[in-house]
């Protein structure tokens, strides 16, 4: 546990007094950063779950845009002044910027596997959607329920998000440099080398932005 909370101190703050707490148990992440890769897992699997992920895409990526910098708005107020801040407000921004950022995703990084709508509505695909959609959501309410088996669960698969949404990000960088420079890459492999990559992309980023993620 403590080479995994190590390893967040690199990519969240995790100040505790903007975290949430279970008794002497703080959540892996801090509440904005919890929202948001919470938000993620659920804006995803939302997408996969709908009948035409695409059209879905189309109709909802510029609302999903504005979700996004919504937690810039928050951190703007709060820095002028108008307003303290607090940990429920950081953690409903992120989970807003979250869902946004996972429904922004989804399509791309279909498109990035190759995989066609009729693919996206497999039996198998469509199950586990539901289930990571109705599991992120039940432990998105965590913070309502300040237990520390809650919290625990909900700072497990808000590490889930950060590490999907890495390797998604990566996935679709990579599929479209090899689609640009012919390379005869196959899907499965991009695949492998976006996951196995994802670790290392995220400490790199976190190393450039500094102390920037104290501002959130």
């Amino acid at each position: 546990m403590q080479a995994i909370e190590k390893f967040l101190s690199l990519v969240c703050h995790r100040m505790p007094e903007r975290s949430f707490h279970a008794g002497e148990f703080q959540a892996l992440f801090c509440a904005r950063c919890s929202g948001l890769y919470l938000g993620f897992l659920i804006g995803f699997s939302a997408m996969l779950c709908m009948r035409d992920p695409h059209a879905a895409w189309r109709k909802w990526a510029i609302p999903a845009a504005f979700a996004v910098v919504i937690p810039v708005l928050d951190v703007y107020l709060a820095m002028k002044g108008i307003y303290g801040g607090n940990n429920a407000v950081r953690y409903l921004t992120g989970l807003a910027a979250g869902l946004g950022i996972g429904m922004l995703v989804s399509v791309p990084f279909l498109a990035s596997t190759g995989a066609a709508v009729q693919e996206t509505r497999n039996r198998g695909v469509l199950a586990a959607a539901r289930v990571l959609l109705a599991v992120s959501t039940a432990v998105a309410t965590a913070p309502l329920f300040p237990h520390r088996a809650i919290l625990t669960a909900a700072s497990i698969l808000a590490l889930a998000g950060l590490l999907a949404c890495t390797a998604m990000l990566t996935h679709i960088v990579l599929a479209r440099l090899s689609k640009a420079l012919k390379a005869q890459a196959s899907p499965a492999f991009v695949l492998a080398v976006s996951i196995a990559a994802a670790p290392g992309l995220i400490l790199l980023v976190a190393a450039a932005s500094g102390k920037m993620s104290r501002l959130l």
